[in-house]
């Protein structure tokens, strides 16, 4: 801390802070002088880069266990150089979230895995999907624990399947959960010496029995019936799913079938999953016309290979949305009619492809789940780089480094809700999709998404009635839709519309005209559900659009249950769909229980009514009884109603009204009692605002009640003003005083005032 003396007179009184008023120049009088050179200056602002710079509990160990920690770049002449821009430890936090995984997803155990006894193997051929047609529960020898063993899906035994098996023969069962991280169809390879078997959820799985889809079950031996044409070379399997029992490079016999065929890779041949159809190899043959069928028709063959064989296969999941778990399960037996000694071999390798990648990979732990993982509870690392705020940008590595940008834009954002018009404003173009829908299923696969947004409505016979929203899209493939189907169809007519502003859809029927001249229908769908006032109604039977209303109780049907009133009238007959819209933008709720429908009405004037007046038609009396209070700009305090009218709608007041309604002008009618808060005028917002003046085709006037003020000839006009004067501070002015920038102004009780204008 200075000295007092130093405060008071300083060094240099050209350098004392405090001599200075201006801080600014003081702090540039003082470091000017650290600098010299006649064109070198040091003022504050060169300390910018510095402030705002503090502590942290940081010691100097704590410092110094950073150093040398910059990330460096090794150049071409091995010169190793800081990267630039720099790297921060932020930015090194994000390289390892992509190394790890990204929580909770790719960031997986392993599948369960549990393992079998020799004598466990039963092979039972069981078509029953709740039972294990491959392994036994029960086992002479001891059970065998458990685990997550995986790496990346690669298995060679050499020895024993697990430690405590008896022998080097028995299987395993791996099963759990795999966690795509893109969205699409996935492929699974699955090449083993030994028997295996594949199964992937089923489509549209939700819970219960039916859990998986068997896609692969390849032994050593199978026969299978299939039929065969004149020099074809393939063989068409009956019925085309019994195709998961082959395997490319299994051996093949059978009627006209030449020794030595075999089904070889698919670039050779192979297997076509969809239609059955096997195309055969034959190393002995130099041609396929050379060993191709020469009796044609209908028979059994036999696949079969020798234990220790190599034999392949691959399926196609359904669409998989991305983030989402799908049970999976593999099973790996050795053939319990081998030989069990070691030199056989026994070994499965399962890889993956994603809808992104061109090859298949290895099939890592990371994408797989044991059986009882919790997703709820993702663990404590999880949380915290889920939770963590992730800063800086840039890629790591290589000559390739970006620069960081910042992007900002002071425009504000500017939305604005156009309410449709017809049927051709919310449907989205084409008018009609085709998709294959499977019941249960969020997927429905669609060759053409043009124009198809996330948030769309669509709707199909295989839906609910109220449709599906789209959440997510791949181009030209398939949508995922949040509300499952609720049946199969593989050729099924899609309709989808803009989901801004929309409500809900309707069928409606036995349209007509009621005694007001109105158009009412029935809405068959929507029974019992509330309408909002004035939403925009687009149906199939009018080329435009209507303002609807709920019905009033004059058509002989309770308000706000099935009838719904619209203006103009169209005739129809027959049944359409119909959807409804927002007239409005802003759709704001928050008074909705405030606004208890049961206790408050809005009430909207049909035809002008001028003040003074005790009757007033309305659009409708929908729900509203006599000795309701009446609430607005408009109203005497006190005002009740009288009455109630129909042919057309009207209203008998207790009170003449205050001032002159407009035709649409809005006002509140309510039945609350509360003593505090039975001013319900917030639930009905003018549609008139003109108060306090009259409403007139010229613009705004004012009223008798309040008198006007008005400029004629440069003169200011006024009906009275009136004010607070007190007599004790009242002057005497002569006529005169005029000339002195003096206004008189005469009361009614024959005083004369003076106002002095300056």
């Amino acid at each position: 801390m200075a000295r007092k003396t130093f405060k008071r007179s300083g060094i240099r009184r050209d350098r004392n802070l405090s001599d200075l008023s201006n801080k600014q120049e003081a702090l540039n009088n003082l470091l000017d002088t650290l600098v010299d050179g006649l064109d070198s200056t040091f003022i504050t602002q060169d300390l910018d880069s510095i402030r705002n710079l503090f502590s942290n509990n940081m010691t100097s160990e704590n410092y110094q266990s950073v150093i040398g920690s910059a990330v460096e770049n090794t150049t071409a002449n091995g010169i190793n150089l800081p990267a630039f821009p720099r790297i921060t430890y932020q930015n090194r936090l994000d390289r390892f979230k992509i190394y790890a995984g990204t929580p909770i997803y790719n960031g997986g155990d392993g599948l369960t895995a549990n393992y079998f006894n020799s004598d466990q193997v039963v092979l039972t051929g069981s078509t029953d999907p709740t039972v294990d047609n491959i392994f036994s529960g029960v086992s002479t020898a001891l059970p065998i624990p458990s685990d997550t063993f995986w790496e990346n899906g690669n298995f060679d035994y050499t020895g024993k399947l697990h430690p405590q098996s008896v022998n080097s023969s028995g299987g395993v069962k791996w099963e759990g959960f795999f966690v795509p991280i893109e969205t699409g169809v996935h492929n699974f390879y699955v090449d083993s010496t030994q028997g295996f078997t594949a199964d992937f959820q089923a489509d549209g799985y939700v819970s219960g029995v039916g859990t998986y889809t068997e896609y692969l079950n390849i032994g050593f031996t199978t026969t299978l019936g299939g039929s065969t044409a004149a020099q074809d070379g393939t063989i068409t399997i009956i019925p085309a799913d019994s195709i998961k029992y082959i395997g490319l490079g299994m051996s093949v016999t059978g009627p006209g079938i030449n020794p030595g065929s075999y089904i070889s890779a698919e670039s050779e041949g192979g297997i076509d999953r969809t239609t059955g159809v096997i195309t055969l190899s034959n190393d002995e043959y130099e041609s396929p016309i050379d060993y191709q069928v020469t009796t044609p028709g209908t028979y059994n063959f036999t696949f079969f290979r020798d234990s220790g064989e190599s034999a392949s296969s691959s399926f196609p999941t359904q669409v998989l949305n991305a983030f989402t778990p799908y049970r999976i399960k593999f099973r790996f037996y050795v053939d319990p009619n081998a030989s069990t000694g070691s030199g056989i071999d026994r070994s499965i390798n399962i890889n993956f492809s994603t809808p992104s990648g061109n090859t298949s990979t290895d099939l890592r732990y990371t994408y797989l789940y044991s059986l009882f993982y919790d997703f709820n509870n993702p663990g404590s690392f999880n949380e915290f780089v889920n939770k963590s705020v992730l800063f800086g940008g840039g890629s790591i590595g290589g000559n390739g480094l970006s620069q960081y940008v910042s992007v900002e834009t002071t425009k504000k954002v500017d939305i604005k809700y156009q309410p449709k018009t017809n049927l051709d404003s919310i449907r989205r173009s084409p008018v009609s999709y085709t998709g294959s829908v499977v019941a249960g299923s969020p997927v429905i696969n669609v060759s053409d998404t043009t124009n198809l947004e996330i948030g769309n409505y669509v709707f199909s016979n295989e839906l609910p009635y109220q449709g599906s929203r789209i959440t997510d899209i791949i181009i030209n493939e398939s949508i995922i839709v949040e509300t499952l189907p609720t049946s199969t169809n593989s050729n099924s007519n899609l309709t989808v519309i803009d989901h801004r502003g929309f409500i809900r859809r309707a069928t409606t029927t036995g349209i007509y005209q009621d005694g007001n001249g109105k158009g009412v229908l029935s809405l068959q769908k929507i029974t019992n559900v509330d309408l909002p006032e004035e939403c925009v109604m687009i149906s199939s039977y009018t080329s435009a659009y209507t303002v609807a209303r709920k019905s009033s109780s004059t058509n002989g049907v309770p308000y706000g249950t099935t009838y719904l009133e619209f203006n103009p009238y169209v005739a129809a007959g027959g049944s359409y769909d119909t959807y409804f819209y927002y007239s409005r933008g802003l759709v704001d709720e928050s008074l909705t229980p405030f606004c208890n429908p049961s206790l408050t009405r809005c009430l909207m004037a049909s035809s002008n009514v001028a003040a003074g007046n005790i009757q007033i038609p309305v659009e409708n009396t929908y729900g509203i009884q006599t000795g309701w209070k009446v609430q607005g700009f408009q109203f005497q305090d006190g005002t009740t109603i009288n009455s109630i009218g129909s042919n057309p709608p009207r209203v008998t007041l207790s009170k003449v009204t205050a001032k002159n309604i407009v035709t649409g002008g809005n006002f509140t009618v309510t039945n609350a009692s509360d003593p505090v808060s039975d001013d319900r005028q917030l639930c009905c917002p003018p549609t008139d605002t003109s108060p306090p003046f009259n409403p007139t085709l010229d613009g705004l006037e004012t009223t008798p009640a309040e008198p006007n003020l008005r400029i004629e000839n440069g003169n200011i006009v006024f009906y009275a003003l009136g004010g607070n004067v007190d007599d004790a501070k009242i002057s005497d002015y002569l006529e005169t005083d005029f000339a002195n920038n003096r206004l008189q102004i005469k009361v009614g009780d024959g005083r004369i005032f003076n106002i002095l204008c300056v």
